[in-house]
């Protein structure tokens, strides 16, 4: 089937017929410098708000959680660039 439209509608299709469930485990990251380089990937305000958590736990499910929803719908945008 052909698409036309924007890009968002485009996306917008492709969305109502899949589902996808993202998940993360913060206990399994262990690696210092991938943590930062995830704390690198939020916005100041972001990172402030993460990094305001009581405790290393929290603060580590927060940075990794917001760089999961970072990445995966800059993931999910190009992807619907090339229907």
């Amino acid at each position: 089937m052909a698409h036309q439209g924007t890009e968002y509608t485009n996306y917008d299709s492709i969305c109502r017929r899949e589902v996808h469930v993202w998940y993360l485990l913060p206990d399994e990251l262990n690696d210092a410098s991938l943590l930062k380089m995830y704390t690198e990937l939020l916005s100041p305000s972001e990172r402030k708000t993460a990094l305001s958590m009581n405790g290393e736990k929290l603060q580590k499910g927060a940075v990794l959680s917001r760089a999961l929803v970072r990445t995966t719908l800059s993931r999910c945008m190009k992807q619907s660039t090339t229907y």
